[in-house]
C-alpha cells in the first residue's frame, strides 16, 4: 500500500500542476468571449473571493494539508477525510453564477468551467483514493486481527469436539 499511496500522491500533485495551466472558468466578457486567468493565477490570488463568499479556494490548503497525511500510513484515512471535504468545497464553486472580476466589485456571470477546473478536482480526487483506498485495507486487517484474537481464546464460535 506504501507504493500506492506515493503513486497517489504524486499523480495528484502532477494534475494540480497541470491544472494551474487550464483555464479555471470562464466569464462574460463581450471583448473576450473565454476572458479570464490561468490556474496559477486564481491559485495565487483566488483568497480574495473567500472575503467575497466563495469560498472554494480554500479547497487548496486541505488538498495540501491531505498530501501531508497521505505521506504516512497511520494518517492515511485523516487523508481521506480531509481531501473529501476538500472535494465539496471545492465543488461549492459550481454554486456560483457570479464572481467579483475587478477591484472595485464588478461582478462578471460565469459562462462555463475550463480544463483547469475539472483537472484541480481530479487532483483532489486522486489524493482522496490515495487514502481511501489503504485506509480500507487497515480496517479489513484490524477487523482480521480481531477475529483471530476473538479465535485465539475460544470467543469465536463452536469448536470442534
Amino acid at each position: 500500500m506504501k507504493f500506492f499511496r506515493l503513486f497517489c500522491l504524486l499523480a495528484s500533485i502532477a494534475i494540480f500542476g497541470v491544472s494551474l495551466a487550464g483555464d479555471g472558468f470562464y466569464i462574460d466578457r463581450l471583448d473576450d468571449p473565454r476572458a479570464w486567468a490561468p490556474g496559477w493565477v486564481e491559485l495565487l490570488l483566488g483568497w480574495i473571493l473567500v472575503f467575497g463568499g466563495v469560498i472554494a479556494w480554500l479547497a487548496n490548503p486541505l488538498l495540501f494539508l491531505g498530501w501531508i497525511l497521505l505521506i504516512r500510513r497511520s494518517t492515511a484515512p485523516l487523508s481521506a477525510g480531509v481531501t473529501a471535504v476538500a472535494a465539496l468545497v471545492a465543488a461549492s464553486f459550481l454554486l456560483h453564477h457570479e464572481i467579483v472580476t475587478s477591484e472595485g466589485g464588478d461582478k462578471s456571470s460565469i459562462t462555463g468551467y475550463g480544463n483547469g477546473y475539472f483537472l484541480w478536482i481530479a487532483s483532489i480526487f486522486t489524493a482522496f483514493v490515495g487514502g481511501i483506498i489503504p485506509a480500507g485495507c487497515l480496517l479489513l486487517k484490524s477487523k482480521q486481527r480481531a477475529r483471530i484474537s476473538a479465535n485465539d481464546h475460544g470467543l469465536g464460535g463452536p469448536k470442534d469436539v
